[in-house]
């Protein structure tokens, strides 16, 4: 997912002090489930291989349950994508939080997979800061997402 979304510019672009900036890349915050059902957020870049891609998000995932901690500088957000995972359920509308005052972070979030017939269905939700993000730059993320997803199983079969 941050592959596609750091393929379409007006992801990487966000609002900070009344002016539009854009990142040549962001990487992603995921928030990280913890045992007492609390959570805590994992940083992770997505410019490495596929195969080498799984075991570093699995060390960094561990060392963020080990650190336990939501706490984030302010300058720290900008260059982010913030990026949940709610694996119980799949779902067809799901409302995203927002801080007050809002920041323009892109969220992205996707659920369960289904079999429905001959295909696999995933859920995911995408919300924006609608001045810098419209609906032809979704779309994109969408498509671009689908070609990322279309090419998956062969990434999965290379993975040692």
């Amino acid at each position: 997912m941050s592959k596609a979304a750091n393929g379409v510019p007006e992801f990487r672009q966000r609002i900070k002090d009344n002016k539009i900036i854009e990142f040549d890349d962001c990487k992603t915050s995921h928030t990280v489930a913890l045992d007492d059902g609390t959570y805590c957020y994992c940083i992770l870049d997505s410019n490495i291989s596929f195969a080498d891609f799984i075991p570093y998000a699995e060390r960094e995932q561990e060392a963020a349950r080990q650190d336990r901690t939501i706490d984030e500088e302010k300058d720290d957000i900008y260059d982010k994508i913030f990026i949940s995972t709610l694996p119980w359920i799949s779902y067809t509308n799901l409302v995203q939080p927002v801080p007050i005052p809002a920041d323009s972070n892109p969220r992205i979030s996707w659920g369960r997979y289904v079999n429905q017939g001959d295909k696999i269905i995933m859920p995911v939700s995408v919300l924006c800061h609608h001045g810098l993000v419209d609906g032809i730059h979704i779309a994109s993320f969408y498509q671009l997402l689908d070609k990322q997803i279309l090419f998956l199983p062969q990434k999965i079969k290379e993975t040692p």
